[in-house]
């Protein structure tokens, strides 16, 4: 279980989670050169290399140690959370491997978020499960000061968190929304539900339609989703199954109604 903890890429997808954090502790040129190194489209070598030199460089900076392993560890618990579902969607959409492992990193990138206790053990930690999506054998953890980014679901496309990563597909927005939505229904409720495209593709047609002032109107919101959903390969949705999935988001936090107009909010989060 160790060895999956460490593994490659979830080292790397650790190294990308906290660049900007760790950018204040550690040397940033030397952070992005382990980002480079360790992604999945470099070679296994030049990959094994840089975890090496990574470990090292962090065992002299011990916060930075300690937020590493921590990382490593959240991810592995929200990827157990994400791989069963998310696997199977992936295969419902048609989507490549290459296209799933890529939704799933972006998932885990928008969801911030610490540990309830500090892992005690940087050297040999054990793995941690998350509500109900857990690692057997691990530990169970909760998250505090949970932070879901949606704002920057409109940048995904353009790959601005995980730039550069030439053998990976553009990620499938809706696929990513609805893992987003995954993770918090996981989290809050402690149940562990289907991975739902309507209500993600409902929300991916808002982003497309609200522009600058985050908000938009039930027709316009209709008429973008169904379009987003003809691009995606998927069957239009009917209006009264876009206005219960619109309920549904805002129940979840992550759009609000006023007057006749739905609003966008930039991130959900839970404080404690």
């Amino acid at each position: 279980m160790i060895d999956k903890l460490y593994s490659l890429d979830n080292q790397w997808l650790a190294t990308v989670r906290l660049q900007p954090e760790l950018s204040t502790l550690v040397e940033p040129a030397q952070l992005k050169s382990f980002v480079t190194s360790l992604a999945p489209n470099t070679d296994e070598s030049t990959r094994l290399g840089a975890a090496v030199q990574l470990q090292d460089t962090l065992t002299r900076y011990p916060v930075a140690r300690q937020r590493f392993v921590e990382a490593l560890c959240l991810q592995m618990g929200l990827q157990s959370i994400l791989s069963t579902h998310m696997t199977q969607g992936a295969k419902a959409l048609g989507l490549n491997e290459n296209n799933s492992l890529h939704a799933i990193a972006e998932v885990i990138v928008r969801v911030k978020g610490d540990l309830a206790a500090p892992i005690a053990d940087v050297e040999q930690p054990r793995l941690v499960r998350i509500g109900v999506g857990g690692i057997d054998g691990g530990q169970v953890i909760s998250l505090r000061n949970l932070i879901v980014d949606f704002k920057s679901l409109g940048e995904m496309v353009a790959g601005v968190l995980l730039a550069g990563e030439d053998m990976l597909d553009t990620p499938h927005p809706i696929f990513v929304a609805a893992g987003l939505f995954l993770v918090i229904r996981s989290l809050v409720d402690g149940l562990t539900v289907s991975l739902d495209t309507e209500e993600a593709s409902v929300f991916w047609g808002f982003i497309q339609t609200c522009g600058r002032d985050q908000r938009a109107v039930f027709d316009e919101i209709v008429a973008a989703t169904n379009h987003e959903r003809q691009r995606y390969r998927l069957g239009p949705l009917e209006e009264n199954r876009v206005a219960r999935a619109l309920q549904t988001l805002a129940q979840l936090g992550a759009i609000q109604q006023q007057d006749q107009e739905w609003v966008q909010v930039d991130r959900y989060e839970i404080t404690g």
